[in-house]
């Protein structure tokens, strides 16, 4: 699946859906250097692990694209 991740003044949402309550305020975003993260907890409700494609593999023939957009 492709997914779009939004960070606002609102909170953080996955394709719509509110995710998290981190906001714009909460990160460093003029930092030179961003860390973006993806995990799977050890308590959470799907444990085994998580699988990231890029290009030449899964159903979206692309690598993974972060764009930046801030004003």
């Amino acid at each position: 699946m492709l997914k779009q991740l939004h960070i606002t003044n609102n909170g953080t949402f996955i394709d719509g859906d509110k995710a998290s309550d981190i906001t714009l305020k909460d990160i460093d975003i003029k930092r030179k250097e961003l860390t973006f993260r993806i995990a799977v907890l050890e308590d959470a409700a799907h444990v085994g692990g998580l699988t990231i494609f890029g290009k030449g593999f899964g159903n979206y023939n692309q690598d993974l694209v972060f764009k930046l957009y801030y004003s």
